[in-house]
């Protein structure tokens, strides 16, 4: 029993490939018992499908192809052949027609009509026959023209032998005899060829992916070290920012304070420094604190406000406590604020459940919240701010640079800035970033590979959706930039 399978498309085209094996391999990689072209039947995946003879019928089952298996149409998982089926692999892939030979059934085929012309001159002259063909083996080893050229003298030669003897049988026989053999030739020939046409086109697909994981792993390593030494040239760029309200009463007894922290860097070497305004002043964009400003108006109380800076590196806490001793602050005259971008306030629809009769503004969440502090008597190292050159965009790497969640994890008595690293998810008013931040990196850098930044971290939505604003709206306020 037997499969044929005629191809009208494809690579195969014009071709009818016979199988009596019980299972058939089909697709494009080189192991396979019926092989596609594997630069030009795309279509087709490496292991397609393959056809097994089980209980006297052929089945055609399909192998998770990328582009799918269709007999007359449909597309298969596993479907019983018939004699003139249509089998397309792949949509648009080489296709097929399939005729099924049955046991007892006549074969006509040329091969058959040659096999008896031999079978019928069996015995005549195969003495002969042999001392032919070792003649002619004996010319081609002789030969120098290498293993092709060694194959053209020895058919020569056995046609030459063939022709010069004269009985009429015997001519016809070997005639037949060494057509066969040509044939057997040629095919073991062009196979030898097809494995080496493999093996050179895996050696450079080896060698191309090669290179590929090279190039790779070296702009991978040319990262890593761009981002390393973007956080050692940056360590004191970046600062703790802490800001804290402070009440008393009338009789200067204290009732309660509110802080707030976040980061800031600094943008030139004399003391500027960026960070947030809802940092600095968070009571204009929190309705709790907004509420609460008011109430203490309302009750008298009077509210200092105290600011300070630490540098990334510096001891900022003693015993449990903060110590303002390397800080820059308020209290101390070496700490100012320099200005803030200007205030866009709107009223919130409804008041909090504790609230009766007190109406107060908040600030909109806008490109506004930048405050620019100045720390005085210091040397400082500032940030490359972006300018314009080599435009940032979608999908560059990016590093947030700061205090996430300020003080609460600093295990030790310095302060200890963390880098974040991400990628730019989209830019328009702001710099959309999938970077992971938290509350405390607000007032920090968001800097680009090479070094610039580009932005000021200000919010957060969701744990990989934050947003930037861009470094220019804070420049303008800066003398200088």
């Amino acid at each position: 029993m037997s499969i044929k399978l005629s191809f009208n498309a494809g690579s195969l085209k014009g071709k009818l490939e016979e199988f009596s094996q019980g299972k058939i391999t089909i697709g494009r990689g080189s192991d396979n018992n019926l092989r596609f072209d594997p630069k030009t039947d795309l279509d087709a995946s490496k292991n397609h499908a393959v056809i097994t003879l089980e209980d006297g019928a052929y089945w055609l089952e399909d192998l998770g192809s990328t582009n799918g298996t269709y007999v007359n149409g449909k597309k298969i998982t596993r479907v019983k052949l018939n004699n003139g089926d249509d089998i397309e692999f792949g949509k648009g892939g080489p296709r097929s027609s399939v005729q099924i030979a049955l046991p007892g059934m006549s074969d006509t085929s040329p091969k058959t009509r040659v096999s008896q012309a031999v079978d019928q001159g069996r015995g005549v002259g195969s003495q002969t026959v042999a001392m032919m063909i070792d003649d002619a083996l004996q010319k081609a080893k002789s030969s120098d023209r290498g293993a092709i050229g060694g194959t053209a003298v020895f058919i020569k030669e056995a046609v030459n032998n063939a022709l010069k003897k004269s009985s009429r049988t015997f001519k016809v026989v070997t005639s037949f005899f060494i057509l066969a053999l040509i044939g057997a030739i040629v095919f073991l020939v062009m196979q030898g060829k097809e494995v080496k046409d493999d093996l050179q086109q895996a050696q450079q697909e080896t060698a191309e992916a090669r290179a590929e994981t090279d190039r790779i792993t070296s702009e991978m390593a040319s990262a890593k070290d761009k981002l390393y030494n973007l956080i050692e040239t940056h360590k004191q760029s970046v600062a703790f920012v802490y800001s804290r309200f402070d009440f008393y009463d009338d009789n200067g007894k204290f009732k309660k304070s509110l802080e707030s922290y976040g980061t800031g860097f600094f943008v030139r070497d004399d003391g500027y420094l960026v960070t947030c305004k809802h940092i600095v002043y968070p009571w204009k964009f929190q309705p709790e604190w907004a509420y609460e400003m008011e109430l203490s108006k309302s009750l008298d109380l009077r509210v200092d406000h105290f600011l300070s800076v630490w540098v990334n590196g510096v001891r900022f806490r003693a015993g449990g406590k903060y110590t303002f001793e390397n800080s820059y602050n308020t209290r101390d005259g070496n700490l100012e604020i320099f200005t803030t971008a200007e205030d866009r306030m709107y009223r919130p629809k409804r008041n909090p459940d504790w609230v009766a009769g007190i109406n107060v503004e908040v600030h909109e969440r806008d490109n506004n919240d930048i405050a620019i502090l100045k720390a005085i008597g210091g040397t400082f190292k500032s940030v490359k701010i972006y300018r314009g050159r080599d435009p940032y965009k979608v999908a560059d790497t990016v590093m947030v640079y700061g205090f996430p969640l300020g003080i609460s994890p600093q295990e030790l008595a310095n302060t200890n800035a963390s880098p974040s690293f991400g990628r730019i998810r989209k830019i328009e008013n702001t710099i959309q970033l999938d970077v992971s931040v938290l509350p405390g990196n607000s007032g920090g850098p968001i800097f680009t590979e090479d070094g610039y930044v580009i932005g000021v971290m200000t919010r957060r939505f969701a744990e990989t959706l934050n947003e930037g604003i861009m470094i220019e709206h804070a420049a303008r306020l800066v003398p200088g930039l």
